[in-house]
Parts: structure tokens; C-alpha cells; sequence
């Protein structure tokens, strides 16, 4: 009875783990899109000032 407690807090321990990881990665890739997308404006911007300049 015991061995199957403990099995059970390990299984909900690693469980909850890999639930944690998975917000972190989603909130980790959430800031690399929004990072992206200002480049891509950046370069964007950059572009159509060359332009201008010309």
C-alpha cells in the first residue's frame, strides 16, 4: 500500500511539473513572437527610410 502512495506522489509531482514547463515555454515563446514581430517592424521601418533617403 504504501509503494503505491508513493508512486501516486511521484506520478502528481511529475505531473505538475511538466504542466509548470509547459506554461514557461508558452510564456518563453509568447515573448520571442512579440520580440519577432518588433524586428520585422524595425527592419520594415528601417527599409522604407533607406528608401526615402534615396
Amino acid at each position: 500500500m504504501e509503494q503505491e502512495v508513493n508512486l501516486q506522489y511521484v506520478v502528481n509531482a511529475l505531473s505538475n511539473q511538466v504542466a509548470q514547463l509547459s506554461q514557461e515555454k508558452a510564456y518563453h515563446e509568447a515573448i520571442i513572437t512579440a520580440q519577432q514581430e518588433e524586428i520585422n517592424e524595425l527592419k520594415a521601418n528601417t527599409s522604407q527610410e533607406e528608401e526615402n533617403a534615396e
